[in-house]
């Protein structure tokens, strides 16, 4: 991320597991476990699965991940262990976002957070999101630096939002009937 080789630098949407552990505790005091839903194949999976396992061994939150090749198979992964974790997360793969209507629903009375806005707009409760406008203005910084200052690519980092946007589903956390922080609630932009 500081030194990029090659051709590319630029922007990313990743916001650090660690980040986005600590809003869940922040939500749910009680967060002891969480299973993370992924699809198996995708090659940011693994990624996402070693981060969010290392986050939760250093705050003591009991990890469990599952890969899954259907959708069938992550609704079986949801009802077969709702009462088993505090948590689901939604990982940033389409076939697992593009189906949190059915996740949130299999989960019941199990929150489930999102790594990235579309699932939280669709009825996951919360996730740090970063800011597309930020974004944009760090790239456009980074390719001045490349084209007009005449930096070498390597010496031009990639960029991620220091300060991601705090994304809360409004229905979601009062079906859920959480009783979320004034501060807290005042911090999150809030969806549906």
């Amino acid at each position: 991320m500081q030194a990029p080789e090659g051709n590319i630098t630029g922007v990313t949407y990743y916001v650090p597991a660690k980040t986005q552990l600590q809003l869940m505790k922040t939500i749910l005091p009680n967060l002891k476990s969480v299973m993370l839903l992924m699809e198996s194949g995708h090659p940011s999976a693994p990624i996402e699965e070693e981060e969010t396992k290392a986050a939760c061994q250093a705050m003591g939150v009991a990890y469990t991940g599952k890969q899954c090749s259907s959708v069938a198979e992550i609704l079986t992964a949801v009802r077969d262990n709702k009462s088993r974790v505090s948590a689901f997360i939604i990982g940033t793969q389409a076939m697992v976002f593009d189906n949190t209507p059915k996740i949130v629903d299999a989960a019941g009375t199990t929150p489930v957070f999102a790594y990235s806005e579309k699932p939280i707009r669709t009825g996951a409760l919360a996730g740090y999101v970063a800011d597309d406008e930020k974004l944009g203005s760090m790239l456009a910084k980074s390719v001045i630096d490349v084209v007009v200052r005449e930096k070498h690519v390597r010496e031009v980092s990639f960029k991620i939002d220091p300060e991601p946007i705090f994304y809360l589903n409004g229905t979601t956390y009062r079906n859920l009937g959480l009783e979320i922080p004034p501060n807290v609630l005042g911090a999150a932009k809030i969806v549906q």
